[in-house]
C-alpha cells in the first residue's frame, strides 16, 4: 500500500516499519534482507552528522533492479529507470524497463555525486530514504543496496574526490 507522503522526510515516525541490513530484496542472491516478491518497497536510514561544516562532497552509490529514486531529508537526489516527476511515484508504479543488479555480476554500482547539498543536509539527524520499484508484478527479483559517502578534508580521496575504500568500485 501507500506509504504516508512524508515517509522520505526526517521527522517520519518509521517505529512500526520491519528493519534488516541493507541489501533489500529477493530472486538474485544479493540481499542480507530477504522481503517478499513485491512490486515496491521503501526504505530509510538515519544518520548523523557531527559538524556539517566539515563535510566538503557527498556521493550517493547504489545497486538496483528495477527503478529506484533516493531522497536525502526528503529532497530528491537520484533517481533511475523510473517515471519521476518531482514527487514521490505511487507505489503500484512500475519500472520503465527491466534491469539486473550491478554487484552481484562484478560491476560497480551508480555512482552520483550530489550537489547543492549544504541547502538540505545538516548538523545531527539525517535521513537516506530510497524507494525501489520492480518492472512487474511477476519479476524474479528485486534488489536496492544503497551507499551514501560524505567526503571531508579528513578522508582520502582521489583527484575526483572519491574515497579510497570505493575507488575499486569506479
Amino acid at each position: 500500500q501507500e506509504p504516508p507522503s512524508d515517509w522520505n522526510e526526517l521527522d517520519f515516525d518509521d517505529a512500526s516499519w520491519a528493519s534488516g541490513p541493507s541489501g533489500f530484496g529477493y530472486g538474485d542472491n544479493d540481499d542480507a534482507t530477504i522481503i517478499p516478491n513485491t512490486l515496491s518497497c521503501y526504505i530509510r536510514k538515519t544518520f548523523q552528522i557531527g559538524d556539517i561544516d566539515q563535510v566538503n562532497s557527498v556521493m550517493f552509490s547504489v545497486d538496483y533492479d528495477d527503478g529506484y529514486v533516493a531522497y536525502l531529508n526528503g529532497v530528491p537526489i537520484a533517481w533511475e529507470n523510473i517515471d519521476f516527476q518531482g514527487s514521490s511515484p505511487p507505489f503500484d508504479q512500475t519500472a520503465i524497463t527491466y534491469t539486473e543488479p550491478l554487484i552481484c555480476y562484478g560491476n560497480p554500482p551508480a555512482n552520483y555525486f550530489i550537489e547543492n547539498w549544504q541547502g538540505f543536509l545538516q548538523t545531527g539527524e539525517n535521513v537516506l530514504a530510497v524507494q525501489i520499484h520492480n518492472s512487474g508484478t511477476t519479476s524474479s527479483d528485486l534488489t536496492v543496496i544503497p551507499f551514501l559517502t560524505l567526503g571531508t578534508d579528513s578522508i582520502p580521496t582521489d583527484s575526483n574526490g572519491v574515497p579510497e575504500i570505493l575507488q575499486n568500485f569506479i
